[in-house]
This record gives structure tokens, sequence and C-alpha cells, in this order.
């Protein structure tokens, strides 16, 4: 298995990414971690997984398939909530 793409490259907690993947065999059979966390698998095929971002994870993700597979990931934190667009 390779993976050929993250989408977005960017990332909030609680949000999702698409990862492209080439030759993946059996979906169920995989695991993936953002940062040193599991990440939940929101939707699987063949040629993709919807990874959902988890809560105080660091950068990177790993897909775990026959192998490891690393790919950039960059997760960003919230800063500030309920402020008012002035």
């Amino acid at each position: 298995m390779k993976i050929k793409a993250v989408k977005p490259t960017i990332a909030l907690p609680g949000g999702t990414v698409q990862v492209e993947v080439e030759g993946l065999e059996d979906p169920s059979g995989v695991q993936v971690e953002v940062g040193d966390v599991k990440a939940e698998i929101a939707g699987a095929s063949s040629r993709f997984l919807t990874v959902r971002i988890p809560e105080k994870c660091g950068d990177g993700l790993v897909v775990r398939s026959h192998g490891e597979h690393r790919i950039d990931l960059k997760v960003g934190r919230v800063i500030a909530s309920e402020l008012h667009p002035v």
C-alpha cells in the first residue's frame, strides 16, 4: 500500500481529512495515527480513507497496513473562540 495524498494538508482536531491510497486490499485491517494518537477511520474504501483528527494530537499521519506509511499533516490549534468579528 502507498499513500498518494492527504487533503487538506492542514486540519483541526475534530475535523476530517481524506487520505488517497493505492494498493489497499483490505480497508478493515487498517490503523491510523495522527501524531502519536490513534485516529478514528470514519470511512474506508480501496482508494480512500476518511480520518477524523483526534483531540490533543501532534503533526503527521501514519497508516498501518502491511507496514508503516507516513505523510505530512499539520494539525492546527484553536487559540480563541466566541469572538465577535468587528
